[in-house]
């Protein structure tokens, strides 16, 4: 009488070996300033962004590659400082009686809690080759408003 093995069990060994190599490299990672969780997040970030504290400044510098100026729209409101991207194309090519169109859209929308209050009367935002650079007087309190963007 032959007994029959159990096709899961192997499977189940090798995502347990997997969970474990996992779980090392997460310690491992964790010790040099962040989890394999926050690692793989900020890889796949939408909408890269740095913010700089400089004197009584902040800036935020945020890639946004593809857009025009007039497609972006920076708003701070209660401490929080909000971009939003939005872009549509339409690429047509006619060959004889084939017709081939292609429509894409990408919107993008970052929203950040900024580290300081800020005076919202007092923002500059300037958009050169793909970079949006906001740069936000620091101030007591903080106020909605929207920003021109140069």
């Amino acid at each position: 009488m032959s007994t029959r093995s159990n096709p899961f069990e192997e499977l189940q060994r090798l995502l347990d070996q997997m969970g474990r190599q996992f779980a090392e490299f997460d310690d491992a990672r964790g010790s040099q300033g962040g989890s394999l969780q926050a690692w793989g997040q900020d890889a796949a970030a939408p909408m890269p962004l740095d913010i700089e504290d400089v004197d009584d400044k902040l800036v935020v510098t945020a890639e946004l590659p593809g857009f025009d100026r007039d497609e972006i729209a920076v708003s701070i409101d209660d401490g929080t400082l909000t971009i939003e991207a939005e872009h549509e194309s339409t690429a047509e090519e006619r060959e004889g009686t084939f017709l081939h169109r292609e429509r894409t859209q990408r919107t993008l929308k970052r929203s950040v809690s900024l580290p300081a209050a800020v005076d919202a009367a007092d923002v500059a935002a300037t958009y050169r080759n793909g970079v949006l650079t906001v740069t936000l007087q620091k101030s007591g309190q903080s106020e909605g408003t929207e920003i021109d963007i140069e």
